[in-house]
């Protein structure tokens, strides 16, 4: 402790100002040792309370908000949620906070804007009014009492290992030193911070804040980290193509009539569903020989010839068959004709006298000279012997177009039939030549899916073999991630010389409990062994605490890069007993008494009441109520 009466660096005095002009809301004085930042729960009281109850809950009142501002001033870009800052602009628009911090005995004054007007300013070696007065232009901000912290404690070697610049490898010690409400003590390498580092980050970050990691390790296990994740991805990978794999031979062997058929695997598989393809096409290929003698093409023609033959004949047969009634009709006319002109005849021969249509015969007639019209018998005869012969014409057109019909109707049965089979080929072929197409297409997509399946396959077999080189590799660099581990056991077994005792202190002085910090390829373990082995919830808050409290302890003996600082927000979760929770403000007062003085600052805020004899003590810095609005952190409504 080099003769020091005080922390290296501590939190000395916190103020909030509504205006420039005018006195602090809020000017609130911290010592090294316990501060205690309490809001009162109503029921939570005891008999030695002499004063009247809290008119509010215990909640509300701005304890979690002091932390942030605390932590705003000590670098974080940010000190409340977006909504939360809005408000808090809006009531004070001209609004400050700072506080007075002590490193390594000078004193630095952190003024920064929680209103409207930009404001941030760290005056080495003043106080907050001077800091408050200063004129902005040219005057360092926060930043510069980071990157005193920065030089101090954390060094650039170690922000190599934790950051890509100074500030950043700052805030992720700040959160690690300042839990807040939002981690809920959840384990030991969670906190909120600026990119919220992942499990192994976190390790990472605390390892090289305790000295218990070197550069080579961390390079190997960022190495090893690359790797595991490239093995992970890998090993998905394998697992897709696998069930890939599964599902594109289900499928074939569906396409292939083969469901439930065993199937050869690796390198034989991809020919044993060729093989298959191929038969299905040459099982389809010999349904009918009759299509394998002709083509498609040539049994078309003669379909189509076929039919041309039936379409002639059943037009010639409808000409015969008109030409034949054409002919009855016609001698049907004759015949109707006949009976007239016979009687014609008859009458030509035998005249009738046209006036009194008596009959006289030639002679007379010739004589008379009453009527000159008399019918022409040898017209009349010609006519006749013209009809019989038109009508025996006739007759034989008929009887020959009848003929003709009756023998093109015999042709056109030939014919028809001829079609018929001619039609019924050529659909036999152009249906066994679409089956063989699509056999021949179905066998070509076989080949293709059977193609990918081999890739995917060799793809797998690919990957599984980098898994397995990755794992040999992850093996080695294990293997000398932990040579260079073992050089800093020695680190671990002095952190958990300090965090067994705290367990069985903060467990109620129990001698049966036990705890031990383990670090190992897996990450760092916290155990708390009582009755067996526990991981309750509330257990593991006990670990997060003293984890914390056995660091604050090394960090006073000055074997870490960080300062003797811890600010804890609220940390009764989960199921905490009273006793437990009694015990931490108990121990740290402790604390105080190791050495000469106090060589480490604990902040912590509580809506638990602490015990009895801390609660009229001068550590109990702030008493915030949830109301009135008066008594809560800002001392109105927003």
């Amino acid at each position: 402790m080099d003769g020091r009466r005080e922390p290296r660096f501590w939190i000395r005095r916190f103020a909030i100002w509504k205006d420039v002009d005018a006195p602090a809301i809020r000017d609130e004085a911290f010592e090294p040792g316990l501060n205690i930042i309490w809001s009162p729960d109503p029921a939570d009281r005891s008999a030695n309370d002499t004063s009247d109850a809290p008119t509010g809950p215990g909640h509300g009142s701005g304890k979690t908000l002091v932390c942030r501002l605390i932590r705003y001033c000590l670098g974080e870009r940010r000190f409340a949620s977006d909504e939360l800052r809005d408000k808090i602009a809006s009531a004070f628009q001209d609004g400050r906070v700072g506080v007075e911090v002590v490193l390594d005995g000078t004193a630095w004054a952190v003024v920064r804007t929680i209103g409207l007007s930009p404001y941030d300013v760290a005056l080495e070696g003043g106080t907050l009014e001077d800091a408050l007065a200063v004129d902005t232009k040219g005057a360092p901000g926060h930043a510069a009492l980071v990157e005193k912290l920065v030089e101090t404690f954390i060094t650039p070697e170690v922000t190599a290992l934790i950051a890509d610049k100074p500030h950043k490898a700052w805030l992720q010690a700040l959160g690690w030193l300042a839990r807040d409400q939002e981690t809920h003590f959840a384990r030991a390498t969670a906190w909120r911070a600026s990119g919220n580092p992942s499990v192994t980050d976190a390790t990472n970050i605390v390892r090289a804040l305790i000295s218990a990691i070197t550069p080579k390790e961390y390079e190997l296990e960022a190495e090893i980290e690359r790797l595991d994740k490239d093995r992970k991805a890998q090993e998905a990978g394998v697992e897709r193509r696998r069930w890939l794999i599964e599902a594109t031979v289900r499928k074939l062997l569906q396409r292939l009539d083969l469901d439930g058929q065993a199937v050869p695997i690796g390198e034989f598989q991809g020919a044993f569903l060729r093989k298959a393809a191929r038969d299905r096409v040459a099982a389809v290929a010999a349904v009918d020989d009759r299509g394998d003698l002709a083509s498609v093409e040539d049994l078309e023609v003669a379909y189509e010839e076929a039919r041309a033959d039936v379409d002639r004949l059943n037009r010639e047969i409808a000409a015969a068959e008109n030409n034949a009634a054409l002919a009855a009709t016609i001698i049907e006319l004759i015949q109707s004709e006949s009976p007239g002109l016979s009687a014609e005849i008859d009458d030509a021969e035998t005249s009738i006298c046209p006036v009194c249509e008596v009959p006289i015969d030639r002679a007379l007639a010739e004589g008379c000279k009453l009527s000159h019209k008399l019918p022409n018998l040898d017209t009349l005869k010609g006519r006749r012997e013209q009809n019989a012969a038109s009508m025996q014409k006739h007759r034989e057109e008929q009887r020959d177009a009848e003929e003709v019909a009756q023998r093109l109707r015999a042709e056109l049965s030939v014919a028809t039939r001829k079609r018929d089979a001619a039609k019924a080929d050529f659909r036999s072929a152009r249906k066994l030549r679409e089956q063989r197409a699509d056999a021949w297409y179905s066998a070509r997509r076989v080949g293709d899916d059977v193609g990918d399946l081999e890739r995917l396959v060799q793809e797998n077999a690919a990957a599984t073999s980098k898994v397995s080189r990755l794992e040999e590799q992850l093996d080695e660099l294990r293997a000398a991630a932990k040579v260079e581990r073992d050089q800093h056991a020695q680190v671990f077994a002095e952190l958990g010389k300090h965090f067994d005792p705290l367990v069985r202190r903060l467990l109620g002085r129990v001698s049966s409990a036990s705890g031990r910090v383990k670090h190992d390829g897996n990450g760092l373990d916290l155990v708390v062994d009582y009755g067996g082995e526990r991981n309750t919830p509330a257990i593991d808050l006990v670990k997060v605490l003293a984890f914390d409290l056995a660091t604050l302890c090394r960090s006073i003996e000055g074997a870490t890069r960080l300062p003797a600082l811890l600010i804890h927000d609220s940390p009764r979760t989960s199921d905490l007993g009273l006793s437990i929770y009694h015990e931490l403000f108990l121990l740290t007062r402790e604390l105080e008494d190791v050495g000469d003085g106090p060589h480490f600052q604990y902040i912590v805020t509580t809506t638990s009441r602490p015990p009895d004899d801390l609660v009229d003590d001068p550590r109990l810095r702030m008493k915030l109520m949830g109301a009135p609005a008066e008594a809560r952190l800002l001392g109105r409504d927003l």
